[in-house]
């Protein structure tokens, strides 16, 4: 019984020295730091360039952008940055930054910050046509058509008639119907990027006559 517990004891140690010798290394052979923006920024600004200083002499380094715990990009040649389109996030809460830097030989490093996206920072995509308060008959084919915003996966378009909204999902950004009744209409667009959206654009009008 005596052995049995001297082994026990032995095995336990070894696996003490292992993972105190594996942590070490990860803390030891070198750093990463967020360099852009700095923490507690205030971003009013529609794009960031978020970079990051790697310190270490490992090699085939990669590294990982988060926001908000999602990685949105992986970069593997330094200088390391992401160009974080921000107003996506432009609600005027704190968001944070994480960055992550790993190697094929199990060392890893990260650094993480908070800055708040002011609303101000909102945009949105910015219509091309058709012009504000033009003029159609029923059953005229009209093409509604906008600047793309980056990153944006899809755009909403909503159409609105006195008191009945509606509103579709466009891949483009070109959107093309006719219309069967005749009133005075409007309409806005807003981009997405799974999940995330921009601010609606302006509302501009149209008619329709008989």
């Amino acid at each position: 019984m005596k052995k049995i517990s001297i082994i026990s004891v032995l095995i336990a140690s070894l696996l003490i020295a292992y993972c105190s010798s594996s942590t070490s290394n990860n803390s030891h052979n070198g750093s990463i730091n967020i360099t852009n923006p700095s923490d507690g920024d205030i971003i009013t600004n529609i794009f960031t360039k978020v970079e990051a200083d790697v310190s270490t002499k490992n090699s085939e380094i990669k590294v990982e952008f988060a926001i908000d715990n999602i990685v949105y990009k992986i970069d593997s040649i330094a200088p390391y940055s992401y160009d974080w389109h921000n107003f996506y996030w432009a609600d005027g809460n704190a968001h944070s930054i994480k960055v992550t830097a790993h190697d094929s030989e199990s060392w890893w490093a990260h650094d993480s910050i908070s800055v708040t996206v002011s609303e101000e920072a909102g945009t949105h995509p910015t219509v091309i046509s058709p012009a504000d308060s033009s003029v159609y008959t029923v059953g005229d084919s009209i093409t509604f058509s906008w600047n793309s915003l980056p990153e944006a996966s899809q755009y909403f378009i909503e159409f609105s008639q006195l008191k009945n909204d509606n509103r579709g999902t466009v891949f483009d950004t070109v959107y093309t119907t006719s219309f069967i009744e005749s009133g005075n209409y409007s309409w806005k667009l807003q981009a997405e990027n799974y999940g995330l959206e921009s601010d609606f654009s302006p509302e501009y009008y149209f008619s329709i006559l008989e």
